[in-house]
Formats: structure tokens, sequence, C-alpha cells
């Protein structure tokens, strides 16, 4: 068994990058098929800048769990990994 003992910040933040960067499309494409599902009527620019606001507030999120789980790992030791 193989246990992670520290995650790097960086190569985290791009993996949510990329996460991020996959929900902003899917949002930007279904809020412009489907149009006030959510009871309001948002113009494009509005559909694009919920998704860019929330997909930074998701790296900064996962970049903060990142740093809680290297700061507990140090101290509880790391998740074991069957590989």
């Amino acid at each position: 068994m193989r246990e992670i003992k520290k995650i790097d910040l960086l190569s985290a933040a791009k993996i949510f990058l990329g996460f991020a960067v996959i929900g902003a499309v899917l949002n930007i494409i279904l809020g412009i098929l489907i149009p006030g599902v959510n009871g309001t009527d948002l113009t494009f620019v509005q559909i694009v800048l919920m998704s860019i606001f929330g997909g930074l507030f998701w790296i900064v999120l996962g970049m903060i769990v990142v740093l809680i789980y290297n700061g507990l790992a140090k101290w509880a030791g790391g998740i074991k990994l069957d590989l």
C-alpha cells in the first residue's frame, strides 16, 4: 500500500482548473439552450460571468481543501491506497 502524504498545490490547481473549464462550458451551453430554467432570464454576459466566477470559486475552494489535507496528513498520516 502506498500513502498520499502531500498533494502538490499547483498540480491540484491545474486539475481543478480543468474541471472548472468543463463546468463553465457546460453552464454556458445549457444557459443558452434552456433560458429561464431558474426562473430568471439571464443575458449571455451574465451567464459567462457567472460561469467564470463560479469556476474561480471552485478552484480556490479546492486549493483550500488541499492545504487542509496537507496539514492534516502531517499530523494524522495520509490516505493509504492499494495501487
